[in-house]
């Protein structure tokens, strides 16, 4: 199951979240043997978040995680 976690320095509201996870479901196909049906996100805005000792500007940080193997493709 692959899980993205989105952290992000700003707020985000709730047709921003859908946005977010709607477009990390369409880039999932390039994880091979991969798809939206099995993907888990979280995302947490309004995180106190520094980049260079700064959080003067919004930030964001993604972890991406795929536990178990692809599923192989049909032959």
């Amino acid at each position: 199951m692959p899980y993205i976690q989105v952290r992000v320095s700003c707020k985000v509201t709730e047709p921003q979240a859908d946005q977010l996870k709607a477009m990390l479901g369409e880039k999932l196909p390039l994880m091979k043997g991969k798809h939206e049906g099995v993907l888990m996100v979280e995302i947490v805005d309004e995180c106190k978040l520094y980049y260079k000792g700064s959080n003067e500007k919004p930030i964001a940080y993604v972890n991406v995680c795929i536990n178990n193997k692809p599923v192989p493709e049909e032959e």
